[in-house]
C-alpha cells in the first residue's frame, strides 16, 4: 500500500475531477447523462489524465495483467474515532476498506450505499476535515428525508472544492440522484 497524506492532493484540482468521476449512480435525468461523463467532458484535458494514471499507476496493459489493480495501490486513510477508513485508488477501481476489510467499491462492479447520511454526519463531526470525510460520500445512500440536509451538506464542501463553480448545481443535482 502506497499511503498518501490527504494534505498532498487536498489541493489538487486533478484528484478532485477525477473523484468526482467515480460516483457510479451519479446521474443527471434531465440531459440523461453520468457525472463521470460530464466532469470529462467540462473538466479533463490530458494533462489531468496523465496525472490520474500517475496518481492510480496505470500503464498500457493493467487491464491485462492485473484486471485493472495494481499491487500497491494509492491509499488514503481516514481515522473515525476508533475506526479506520482506508481508500485504494487502482487504475480500474476505488476500493474503500473499514477497518481492513473491504466494504465498497465504485469500479465496474460497483458496491455502494452502504452508510446511511444519519451515520455520515456523525462520522463528518469525526473527521478534523470536511474533504477528507467527503472522500466516503460514494458510500453513503440518502433518504427523502434526509435529501435537503444532504443538499446543503454537499453544496458547502463543493464550495471548498479547486472546481470551477458555476458547476456546482449540476454536479450536486447529479449526486443526489446517485445517493437516493
Amino acid at each position: 500500500m502506497k499511503n498518501v497524506e490527504f494534505s498532498e492532493i487536498k489541493d489538487k484540482q486533478f484528484f478532485w475531477f477525477y473523484f468526482l468521476c467515480s460516483f457510479p449512480k451519479a446521474y443527471d435525468p434531465d440531459e440523461d447523462s453520468m457525472l463521470a461523463d460530464f466532469i470529462q467532458e467540462h473538466y479533463c484535458s490530458k494533462e489531468s489524465f496523465q496525472w490520474w494514471n500517475s496518481f492510480t499507476q496505470y500503464y498500457d496493459g493493467v487491464f491485462d495483467e492485473y484486471d485493472g489493480y495494481v499491487e500497491d495501490p494509492s491509499t488514503i486513510v481516514i481515522p473515525v474515532g476508533e475506526n479506520e477508513y482506508s481508500i485504494q485508488f487502482h487504475p480500474g477501481d476505488t476500493e474503500y476498506y473499514l477497518n481492513g476489510e473491504k466494504i465498497g467499491s465504485t469500479g465496474p462492479s460497483y458496491v455502494v450505499s452502504k452508510i446511511k447520511y444519519s451515520d455520515y454526519t456523525e462520522i463528518v463531526t469525526t473527521v478534523n476535515d470536511p474533504l477528507k470525510a467527503f472522500l466516503l460520500l460514494p458510500l453513503v445512500y440518502i433518504e427523502e428525508s434526509e435529501i435537503e440536509p444532504a443538499r446543503e451538506y454537499i453544496m458547502q464542501v463543493l464550495k471548498m472544492l479547486p472546481v470551477l463553480p458555476e458547476h456546482y448545481e449540476t454536479i450536486l443535482k447529479t449526486l443526489i440522484v446517485g445517493m437516493k
